[in-house]
């Protein structure tokens, strides 16, 4: 009976034991719990679409933060969390926990640095379209010395237009084109348009403007008028021309005033352009002008001071006119000085020493800013 007794009494000490352990491990599960449910609240809101990659412990962090990302919402998060709190309880053992929250935290900071992107282009993209579409290109002018003038206007006619190509222009203003020189520019320079041709009446296929079709489109066009030795109503053409790549736009201005001692008739003329400059810039768009002015010093400053343009081989106005240094002539390219800067300015006196022409060819490099593009 004394033995029946100690075995009953062994027997309550083993169910103590058991009722201590189970109470632990009661008490150790709700803690792994509850450490849990931590750990992935505090991780969670980083990045929903961790959660959403599924349960799964096989799938490596990284290739949770490469999936589809989904956009977090409430219920996501609701959700999701227990199946990743109940696999993380399960699987983990003492040290695993942090290592394994350590490297999935990766994830969800990746993720969130794709969610920030989208507002970062947009900021950039803002950005962009708020800087002016740019557009570089050579720009020539000449007097090629019209056939009316001297013998051998086509041939000279065809050499010049070689000259233009060697040099590389992408755009020139031609002043003094006869008739039949008009269609020997157009045949030897089979890249380019040309305008107005006869688009502005009887006087006005004297002065055409031409430029590279495969990098540039002409937009608008049109056409001012002035006294030219002696002749009324002799047409200003001007096109507003387009880069097909950047989309910059720019007005070009051809012009060719009168000569020797008709000074008022040059007055007057600037006058005109001066206020076609003025009209064109209200577009916001860049204005060019170039052509045979038949004055230095005096017309440059008109324009630099009341146009507010600079010149190919330089000089500025606003606070006194300031005119390039020489040599000087009387064949100007002039741009807006707020919006087009030159460089590599050239008299190229191959026309003058082939007998081509009694002008050099004047060409530069223009970089232009169309802001209002």
């Amino acid at each position: 009976m004394t033995e029946d007794r100690t075995r009953r009494r062994v027997k309550r000490a083993i169910s103590r034991t058991e009722l201590v352990v189970v109470v632990l491990a009661a008490v150790a599960g709700l803690a792994a719990i509850v450490v849990g449910t931590v750990v992935d609240t505090s991780v969670t809101p980083m990045g929903a679409d961790v959660a959403a990659a599924g349960p799964s412990s096989s799938t490596p962090p990284s290739a949770a933060g490469a999936g589809t990302q989904v956009p977090a919402s409430s219920s996501d998060e609701s959700s999701d969390a227990p199946s990743e709190t109940s696999s993380a309880t399960s699987e983990a053992t003492p040290g695993e926990i942090g290592e394994g929250r350590s490297a999935e935290a990766e994830a969800p900071s990746r993720n969130q640095e794709r969610k920030v992107n989208p507002l970062v282009e947009q900021v950039e993209a803002i950005a962009r379209k708020s800087q002016p579409s740019t557009t570089s290109f050579r720009i020539a002018t000449l007097n090629i010395l019209g056939s009316n003038h001297a013998g051998n206007g086509l041939s000279r006619a065809a050499r010049e237009a070689a000259l233009l190509r060697d040099r590389g222009v992408s755009i020139v203003g031609l002043q003094e084109v006869q008739r039949d020189q008009r269609p020997v520019f157009q045949n030897n320079l089979g890249a380019m348009q040309m305008w107005p041709q006869d688009a502005l009446g009887r006087d006005g296929y004297r002065v055409q403007i031409m430029w590279r079709t495969d990098r540039f489109e002409m937009v608008d066009n049109g056409g001012s008028s002035h006294t030219f030795n002696g002749i009324g109503s002799v047409p200003i053409p001007y096109v507003l021309l387009r880069d097909k790549k950047t989309g910059a736009q720019f007005w070009v201005i051809v012009t060719h005033n009168s000569p020797q001692g008709r000074q008022a008739e040059r007055n007057a003329s600037a006058e005109i352009q001066i206020g076609l400059v003025n009209k064109l810039r209200e577009t916001g768009h860049p204005v060019l002008l170039m052509g045979d002015l038949n004055e230095k010093t005096t017309v440059f400053c008109k324009f630099a001071n009341r146009a507010g343009m600079t010149a190919a081989n330089g000089g500025s106005g606003g606070g006194g006119c300031r005119p390039p240094g020489g040599p000087q002539r009387i064949d100007w390219i002039l741009g807006s000085a707020d919006s087009i800067e030159f460089s590599g300015y050239v008299q190229d006196n191959t026309t003058v020493a082939n007998g081509l022409s009694d002008h050099h060819l004047i060409y530069a490099d223009a970089k232009v800013a169309d802001k209002a593009s």
